[in-house]
């Protein structure tokens, strides 16, 4: 599968500049990781890029096969995880004008921001690095990945709702959260009992505010 960012577009900077959440691994410019499809079913990914900045292309390879469906859905997680669809013309013009901006343009040129396929592992990962260092809260998310994740060969898939669900408080608190064990059970219940995050993602900012603010 190929996919065409909106340039410019820097893959291994933005896949290497901010730290890199498990359950993804990044080597020698390739990003793999498990992708959970709305199905259940799981797939491995592993995503490369060419070297052209302005004429960017994403190669995705995947293991097993997967339906016409499957391989739209897997784009479209793709292009939210990496923000390929995001136009930073804007910014660029504005940056060429200022003083301290202008050295980003040099710096991080292609730079797009990398984000978690879903809301639901994008809020477990929020729920983990809240007032903790980073490297504490890397520590909470490994912990959960490998106790509720899936196994698949060397991989582990993001923990699904239900595993999350199901696990007592005092479960998850074995991985070091605190009062984060509540938040993050809360959520999963809430997800599990039908709850669509991903419908979120189609509000106006004003409702979208008024929906993420009734999260704990």
């Amino acid at each position: 599968m190929r996919l065409k960012p909106k340039p410019p577009f820097n893959f291994n900077l933005t896949a290497t500049l901010m730290y890199l959440m498990p359950p993804a691994k990044y080597s020698e410019g390739r990003l793999s990781r498990i992708l959970r499809l709305r199905s259940g079913k799981l797939v491995c990914i592993s995503i490369t890029a060419n070297d052209k900045v302005e004429d960017p292309e994403l190669f995705i390879s995947l293991k097993p096969e997967v339906s016409k469906d499957e391989e739209r859905e897997i784009k479209n997680k793709v292009s939210f995880m990496f923000s390929i669809e995001d136009d930073l013309s804007e910014f660029y013009a504005i940056a060429k004008r200022d003083s301290v901006l202008r050295w980003t343009i040099e710096d991080l040129y292609g730079l797009k921001i990398q984000t978690a396929p879903t809301l639901f592992e994008g809020l477990v990962i929020g729920f983990c690095l809240q007032w903790v260092s980073f490297a504490r809260g890397l520590q909470m998310m490994d912990c959960l990945i490998k106790r509720y994740g899936e196994q698949v060969n060397d991989y582990y898939a993001f923990p699904a709702p239900e595993a999350l669900a199901k696990a007592s408080i005092e479960e998850l608190k074995e991985c070091k959260l605190g009062f984060r064990a509540e938040r993050i059970k809360w959520i999963s219940e809430r997800v599990t009992k039908g709850l669509d995050l991903e419908k979120l993602k189609a509000l106006p900012d004003k409702q979208l505010k008024e929906e993420l603010m009734k999260i704990k």
